[in-house]
C-alpha cells in the first residue's frame, strides 16, 4: 500500500452553523457554578433570527463564509439548508474557490 505523505493537506474540513442576530445564547451550553441555588431564569424567545453560515479549511487555507439565504419580500432572509442548495454552495463556491488555488486534488474521482 503506497503512503500519500500530504493526505492531511487534501483534507477539507466543513460545519455550518446558526448566529442568533438577537444576542440569544444556547444555555444548554452554560453551566453556573454555585454554592446556593439561585434560580435564575432568562426569558428565551420561541423562535430567534438567526443565519446559517457554512465555512470549511484546509490546512493551507481557510474558504470565505457562505451565508444560506433567500430574498424576501424586503430583505435576504436566512434559508433552511436542503440538498439542492447545499449542492449550489459546492458548485458555485467551493469548487471555484478550490480551482483558484490550483487544488484540483480536492475532487473525488
Amino acid at each position: 500500500m503506497e503512503v500519500d505523505n500530504e493526505w492531511l493537506w487534501k483534507i477539507l474540513w466543513t460545519d455550518e452553523t446558526y448566529f442568533h442576530l438577537t444576542g440569544y445564547v444556547n444555555t444548554q451550553n452554560c453551566r453556573i457554578w454555585a454554592t446556593k441555588n439561585l434560580l435564575a431564569t432568562h426569558p428565551v424567545p420561541l423562535h430567534p433570527e438567526e443565519v446559517t453560515v457554512w465555512y470549511g479549511f484546509t490546512a493551507s487555507f481557510i474558504l470565505q463564509p457562505y451565508f444560506f439565504e433567500q430574498t424576501d419580500a424586503s430583505d435576504p432572509v436566512t434559508a433552511t439548508v436542503t440538498g439542492q442548495r447545499y449542492a449550489s454552495l459546492l458548485r458555485n463556491h467551493v469548487i471555484p474557490a478550490l480551482q483558484q488555488r490550483g487544488r484540483n486534488h480536492f475532487y473525488a474521482r
